[in-house]
C-alpha cells in the first residue's frame, strides 16, 4: 500500500474518517494500523485517529489526559459513565475533567453521557468535586457543539437544591453552535440563556420540563420567533417526544406551533415498551441521542416520528 502514489494514500485515509465523528472499531483500529505502516502514512492517519474520541470511563482518560497528541488534534470527544458504583464515578471527576481541559485548544464537540446531576441531586458528592468538571466546561472557549445526553447538569447550584433543572449556560460559550443541554425547564430564563449565544444555530431538547405552575409556550414561542440581524435565519429547535417526561410537555401546543414555524421541528420518538425506561443506562431517549450526536446526525434530522428500539444500538467499545 506504501507503494501506492502519495496523492492516492491521501484520498484513501481521507476517505476512511471525516475527522469530525466518533467513528466505529474497524475504523479505529484500520487507523491504527497505518500509523504504524510507513512514516508517510503515520503522519496522515494519527491526525485522524486522535481527531474523534469515545472514552467509556475510567477507559484511558489518565493517558489521553497526558498525550501531546490529544492537546495538538482533538476535536470531538464522547465520554460515557456505565453501570459502575457512583463513589467511582465521582474519584474520576478531576480525571475526565482534566482530558477536557488538556483539549480545550482544539475542542469543538462534546457529547456527555455521565450521572453528574444524579451524583450532585443523590448527595453522593459536594460542590467541591464538581468544581474541577465546571472548570473544564468554563476552559473550552473554542467550543461549538454541546450534547448532554444522560442528565442536565449545566444547572444553577441554588435552583437544584429546590429540584428545578434550571440551566445555565457558559458566557465562555462564544462560539456556540449546536447545544442539546439534556433535562431543562423551558422558561424564559432559559430562552434568555440561549439567545446570548450569538452563534447558536440548532438547539435539540429532550426530557423537556413544562414545569408544575407555569406555562412553557410564550418561552418557546418567543424562542423560536426571535430574529435580529445578528441572528439570520432563526434558531432551528428539535423537541423531541418520548412520553416518558416526568412533567408532560404540552405537545398538542408546541405542534400547532411547529405548524405555523418551519424552524422549529417535533420529533416523536416511539420507543420500544420492553426498554426498562426507569434505568438510566437504558433510557431510550438519551442513548438515541448520544448516538446520534456521535454520527453528527443530530442536526440534521426531519420533524417525523422514529420508530427505534435498543437493537439498533451499535455496541460500545473501550478506549
Amino acid at each position: 500500500m506504501a507503494r501506492l502514489p502519495p496523492e492516492l494514500l491521501i484520498g484513501v485515509v481521507d476517505a476512511l474518517h471525516d475527522g469530525l465523528t466518533i467513528p466505529d472499531q474497524q475504523t479505529h483500529f484500520t487507523l491504527a494500523s497505518l500509523c504504524l505502516t510507513s512514516h508517510f502514512l503515520h503522519e496522515l492517519s494519527m491526525p485522524l485517529l486522535y481527531s474523534a474520541i469515545r472514552v467509556v470511563l475510567p477507559g484511558a482518560c489518565e493517558h489521553l489526559a497526558q498525550s501531546a497528541h490529544v492537546a495538538k488534534y482533538l476535536k470531538t470527544v464522547s465520554i460515557l459513565e456505565h453501570r459502575r458504583p457512583m463513589r467511582e464515578f465521582i474519584a474520576d471527576i478531576p480525571v475526565f475533567s482534566s482530558l477536557l481541559t488538556h483539549a480545550r485548544n482544539t475542542l469543538r464537540s462534546v457529547t456527555l453521557y455521565i450521572p453528574v446531576r444524579e451524583s450532585w441531586s443523590g448527595q453522593w458528592c459536594t460542590v467541591e468535586q464538581l468544581l474541577p468538571f465546571r472548570c473544564a466546561l468554563e476552559s473550552l472557549t473554542s467550543i461549538e457543539t454541546v450534547v448532554v445526553c444522560r442528565d442536565g447538569f449545566l444547572i444553577d447550584d441554588e435552583d437544584w437544591t429546590n429540584g428545578i433543572a434550571r440551566c445555565i449556560l457558559s458566557p465562555s460559550w462564544k462560539g456556540l453552535r449546536r447545544l442539546s443541554p439534556g433535562s431543562v425547564v423551558l422558561d424564559e430564563p432559559f430562552v434568555t440563556a440561549c439567545l446570548s449565544l450569538p452563534h447558536l444555530e440548532t438547539l435539540f431538547l429532550h426530557n423537556v420540563y413544562s414545569g408544575l405552575n407555569w406555562d412553557a409556550l410564550p418561552a418557546l414561542t418567543r424562542l423560536v420567533r426571535a430574529t435580529k440581524p445578528s441572528r439570520s435565519p432563526a434558531i432551528v429547535v428539535y423537541i423531541c417526544i418520548t412520553g416518558t417526561e416526568r412533567v408532560r410537555f404540552d405537545v398538542e401546543r408546541a405542534q400547532d406551533l411547529a405548524k405555523q414555524h418551519d424552524n422549529l421541528r417535533i420529533i416523536n420518538l416511539q420507543a420500544e415498551t420492553r426498554l426498562i425506561t426507569e434505568d438510566t443506562d437504558m433510557h431510550p431517549a438519551r442513548v438515541w441521542v448520544r448516538e446520534m450526536a456521535e454520527s453528527g446526525m443530530l442536526w440534521q434530522l426531519p420533524a417525523t416520528d422514529i420508530v427505534w428500539n435498543y437493537d439498533h444500538v451499535k455496541p460500545v467499545w473501550l478506549i
